[in-house]
């Protein structure tokens, strides 16, 4: 047999708590016509290094504020940007299979538009990566704010 409950008394100051709390989910809900911004993906920056060590301090330093890829050589290096939403390149000059001036210039070549920066602790290779198409530059050894400084301009330079 079943049990018919008996209806329950709701007090004044019930009913006044449901309605505060009632009121309160609504003003949580976003209005039909409030705009609402979508949420904006973290910048991908690919870090280009023969050497392990700088490459994995780069890659937990700017793994704070952005998306890092990393690869070894130029030849990886121009793979990774052809397959992935890159950016900006942070690349060192001297490596195997392919340098950071001949990455910028196949970059460039096949039609990529993003930032570089190319590292070296040899200024007379730096000297010619304005010519190559690199946005900027830093000699080796570099403080890593100085580097974290390039980083957001050039991201926040406007496109052209």
């Amino acid at each position: 047999m079943d049990r018919v409950k008996a209806p329950q008394r709701v007090s004044a100051g019930d009913s006044a708590d449901a309605a505060s709390g009632v009121r309160e989910a609504q003003a949580q809900e976003p209005r039909a016509d409030a705009r609402v911004k979508p949420a904006r993906r973290r910048r991908c920056v690919l870090v280009v290094d023969d050497d392990r060590a700088l490459l994995e301090a780069l890659e937990v330093l700017l793994g704070a504020r952005y998306d890092v890829l990393t690869a070894t050589d130029g030849e990886q290096a121009l793979r990774l940007i052809q397959d992935h939403s890159v950016d900006l390149v942070v690349s060192d000059v001297l490596m195997p299979l392919l340098a950071g001036e001949e990455l910028v210039e196949a970059a460039r070549r096949s039609g990529v538009r993003i930032p570089v920066i190319l590292i070296s602790g040899h200024a007379e290779r730096l000297e010619r990566s304005k010519d190559v198409g690199a946005d900027d530059y830093l000699y080796k050894p570099f403080r890593f704010r100085t580097l974290e400084e390039r980083i957001e301009r050039l991201l926040d330079a406007p496109s052209s």
